[in-house]
């Protein structure tokens, strides 16, 4: 386990929220909940979002749409979504959608679960059905290298989990994540949401 901490621009409302990116098999919804019940607030995974919006998976929709209708489509899900005290999982390709990232950024903590490709390649099992879309000539490796590019771009923290089990990765975090609450002040302040 390792983090890397960037500390924001902008100190945190009273709603802080934490939104977990990586890839797909990353441990974002898995870690999620086990945060969320440790820092008592609720889980939100914006691919259950997604399908309710469309009414099918998101397996489903990825094998309706080209790729740029899903991200359109994952965009608008995430735009939905108002601030809140929260601890939010995303689909991998989130980071495609800048006005969603843009949107996650003004009210919380992005959190970057990196996990190397290896150990990604034992963990995803079907593509299709986890509803990643890979662009024409991509293989896994390449969509790795990509999307690593994109959550470096948007992440406020770095969180490396390919040493410890789940639960103690979760709570890690969660810990981290108290820590940090502790140190910055906490309620609205003004002009906090210009960049």
């Amino acid at each position: 386990m390792s983090a890397k901490y960037h500390k924001p621009r902008r100190r945190p409302r009273s709603y802080q929220a934490y939104v977990l990116i990586g890839m797909p098999s990353s441990g974002k919804s898995s870690l999620g909940r086990r945060i969320a019940k440790t820092l008592d607030c609720p889980f939100i995974d914006t691919d259950d979002v997604l399908a309710a919006r469309e009414g099918c998976s998101v397996g489903e929709l990825s094998q309706q749409c080209d790729f740029a209708e899903f991200v359109r489509r994952e965009e608008a899900a995430v735009m939905s979504l108002k601030p809140c005290r929260a601890v939010i999982a995303t689909g991998g390709s989130v980071v495609y959608g800048a006005r969603a990232m843009r949107h996650l950024k003004r009210f919380a903590t992005i959190i970057y679960l990196d996990v190397p490709l290896p150990q990604l390649r034992r963990r995803v099992g079907d593509l299709a059905s986890r509803g990643v879309i890979l662009p024409a000539g991509y293989s896994f490796a390449d969509l790795y290298r990509e999307r690593s590019k994109l959550y470096k771009r948007y992440n406020d923290i770095t969180y490396r989990t390919n040493r410890l089990s789940p639960r103690l990765s979760a709570a890690c975090l969660a810990a981290l994540l108290r820590f940090i609450e502790a140190q910055c002040p906490r309620g609205p302040v003004p002009g906090s949401d210009q960049h």
